[in-house]
């Protein structure tokens, strides 16, 4: 599990703001994280893409396709 902040320009420092920014706890890898609990989210990067995917309680919904990162901090993929 990793941390993730929202790229977010006007963002406090402290990761909250009224704005909608913030941090967000996402799961990344090639298989769904085990007991997902209804609106967790998964950064499936099975087929080399990465797509971010909710779960609803009872399957996995694409949020969004071929997304594209930056910056990863703390770590690597």
């Amino acid at each position: 599990m990793w941390i993730i902040r929202r790229s977010c320009g006007s963002c406090s420092s402290s990761g909250s703001s009224g704005d909608g920014g913030g941090w967000a706890v996402v799961y990344i890898g090639t298989n769904p994280p085990v007991n997902p609990v209804d609106g967790f989210l998964w950064i499936d990067v099975s087929n080399g893409q990465f797509v971010l995917k909710s779960y609803d309680g009872g399957t996995w919904k694409v949020v969004q396709a071929e997304l594209q990162w930056d910056k990863v901090d703390g770590g690597s993929l």
